[in-house]
């Protein structure tokens, strides 16, 4: 059973995990439990836009807000008593048609035909900024926008996980790294566009219009601790409030705002949580009854930290590792499986290393140093191919001093005949053309030297040899550039090129190596 993408091999398709999943017929009742966590968790996710909206806005102060938390006798004081500023009139008006209605009625209208004229009234009651940084000093530093950045961070690990995982094809898994994207990119284009700011109080300050032709709303920091306002929350009166009593009352009610949407928010991510947990342990229970009687089950590293848990339902009792080497030691660590009883490691610590993008990593804690290298160099018995069966025995002197031991397998390689154009199989040419260096980078080119297999290249192909036959190589990202653009310019297709790293593994009957650089003088 192969645990991961399509493979290029279509009788390897048909030993996919996937399509082995598709054609078992499991127990009834196990897919209809499957059946009904799903159906639970997409009725649940249409619960997280809402929630996660909330959360971002529970620091907005307007007139929904101040209708949710203020008494009905709190908002007709806002009319009723309003200073006679500006068009009064329509104020008046206000007040009368309120007067007559219910409470919820009029509750309505403020929200709909005179959401404007309330707006004003809103505006002329609201405190300024200042008196909101004033009055932002008896509490401490908000939990909303810690939250929403601890929950971001948290998910972009797990989606940077699934996207290497190619086997990971259930839609309920898309529609949730989707919501984590959205998290993580609302967040940082925020952050970006300067949005969210450390202000000198201590507290995070979401910066939104001051006011607009027909409602009124204004950002305000949220209070991490509970704070005692009963002396602003019971006047009936709002303006006979002062500047510095008004922003505690609005902060006493974005507080409450925020306690409500962060605890939705948060029950809704653990039910999320709950439910995906119970939905991966049914699903890793009918993938190890689907390969529970396969001889072999492979996959990748990632594949296999992904599966952890189908792998710890199967136990293996043999793992075997290709390419070793190439394979972080923590990273093989993370994946075995604790009933593995034998591990079997091949590979070549005599080439490439594990990949580490950190160069401290490397020279002060040997994070690319793999165990198979470390094993072996730790004196521990291993057993070592020593016969070749790829190129010609005149190329086995070149790698002597790696491989003393090395021989070559005539029978297998008699067949590896050198081009008919050419007397040998290998040349070295030699030159004396000045090494550069790449526009925008570091990296090294000797453009002379690509002309020189550029030249070698028209001949083998004037003598009729295959383009797909003939690989060049290189030691450096600079010079493989060079080459490309080189092998564009000449309108030949077939040719592969890479970079002698990259190469590792891989074959062909003529290989063209630029190697690149020129030795100084003060070196001769």
């Amino acid at each position: 059973v192969r645990i991961g993408g399509r493979s290029q091999n279509e009788s390897l398709n048909e030993k996919n995990l996937t399509h082995l999943r598709n054609k078992y017929l499991g127990p009834r009742e196990e897919k209809n439990r499957l059946g009904n966590l799903r159906y639970q968790l997409r009725e649940l996710r249409k619960e997280f836009q809402p929630a996660l909206k909330n959360l971002r806005f529970c620091r907005i102060f307007n007139i929904e807000k101040l209708l949710q938390f203020a008494s009905w006798d709190q908002v007709m004081s806002l009319v009723k008593f309003c200073p006679r500023k500006g068009n009064f009139r329509k104020v008046l008006d206000l007040q009368k048609e309120l007067e007559s209605v219910s409470e919820a009625e009029g509750k309505n209208r403020l929200m709909g035909n005179h959401k404007g004229s309330f707006s004003a009234v809103l505006k002329m009651w609201t405190p300024s900024s200042g008196d909101f940084s004033a009055a932002a000093k008896e509490v401490t530093k908000p939990n909303c926008s810690v939250l929403l950045k601890e929950y971001v961070e948290s998910r972009k690990k797990k989606e940077a996980v699934k996207k290497d995982d190619d086997s990971s094809d259930n839609q309920d898994d898309l529609e949730e790294i989707e919501n984590e994207r959205f998290l993580s990119h609302d967040y940082e284009r925020g952050l970006k566009a300067g949005q969210w700011r450390d202000s000198d109080q201590g507290f995070v300050f979401l910066e939104t219009p001051r006011a607009d032709s027909f409602s009124f709303s204004t950002a305000v920091p949220i209070p991490s601790r509970e704070c005692d306002f009963s002396n602003v929350c019971c006047e009936d009166n709002l303006w006979e409030l002062s500047p510095h009593n008004r922003s505690q009352l609005i902060l006493h009610w974005i507080s409450k705002m925020q306690e409500e949407a962060s605890a939705a928010f948060l029950e809704i991510t653990r039910k999320q949580d709950e439910l995906l947990e119970e939905i991966r342990e049914l699903e890793a229970s009918a993938d190890a009854a689907v390969i529970q009687n396969a001889k072999i089950v492979g996959m990748t590293t990632t594949g296999a930290a992904i599966h952890a848990l189908l792998i710890n339902k199967i136990a293996p009792p043999i793992i075997l590792v290709e390419e070793a080497a190439e394979i972080l030691e923590s990273q093989l660590l993370a994946v075995l499986p604790e009933n593995a009883k034998h591990l079997i490691m091949i590979g070549d610590h005599q080439q490439l290393r594990p990949q580490v993008q950190s160069y401290d990593l490397i020279r002060h804690n040997n994070f690319d140093i793999s165990m198979f290298e470390r094993l072996i160099k730790g004196a521990l018995p291993f057993a070592q191919l020593e016969y070749q069966c790829r190129m010609r025995e005149e190329f086995v002197g070149l790698i002597k001093s790696l491989y003393p031991k090395l021989k070559t397998h005539r029978e297998l390689v008699a067949g590896n005949c050198g081009p008919d154009c050419i007397q040998k199989s290998m040349y070295f040419l030699d030159h004396k053309s000045k090494e550069g260096v790449t526009e925008h980078s570091r990296s090294h080119r000797n453009v002379e030297e690509v002309n020189l297999i550029a030249n070698v290249l028209k001949w083998l192909l004037r003598h009729g040899h295959n383009p797909e036959k003939i690989t060049i190589l290189t030691t450096y990202r600079g010079q493989l550039h060079e080459v490309r653009k080189k092998v564009r310019e000449l309108k030949i297709e077939g040719i592969k090129t890479s970079t002698v790293d990259r190469y590792q593994g891989d074959e062909n009957d003529i290989l063209l190596i630029s190697l690149v650089r020129q030795e100084r003088s003060e070196e001769r």
